[in-house]
């Protein structure tokens, strides 16, 4: 994130969500309720571990959600959306519905999850 970013909350938040695969997971951890790191990965298709950890990690940092430890054999954990994520997913929504009226696409996975 440069600069200018870290100066406007807004260019700040969108450099977050609108990375490749940011709003495919909240919207696959929000409809999930709780979801672990594999389940999120084949909801996913196609996303690399390093990239899902990555991802996982930066919505971690910025509060969208949560990491849950559970015990057992083997040890997972549980990703939920915050009440920081679940707002960022209720304000995409809009945005989405907007873009496939406007545009009159709807071949996109991420509408898929949205709508």
């Amino acid at each position: 994130m440069n600069k200018k970013e870290n100066e406007c909350p807004f260019l700040e938040m969108f450099s977050v969500i609108s990375r490749k695969w940011s709003m495919l997971i909240l919207a696959t951890i929000g409809e999930s309720g709780r979801i672990g790191y594999m389940e999120i990965s084949r909801n996913l298709g196609g996303v690399s571990p390093k990239a899902l950890t990555d991802s996982l990690n930066l919505l971690l940092s910025k509060g969208f959600i949560d990491r849950r430890r559970i015990k057992g054999i083997p040890p997972r954990v549980e990703y939920t959306l915050t009440e920081r994520g679940k707002e960022i997913v209720r304000l995409l929504r809009p945005l989405i519905i907007w873009a496939v009226e406007s545009t009159g696409h709807r071949e996109c996975q991420i509408v898929g999850h949205f709508l």
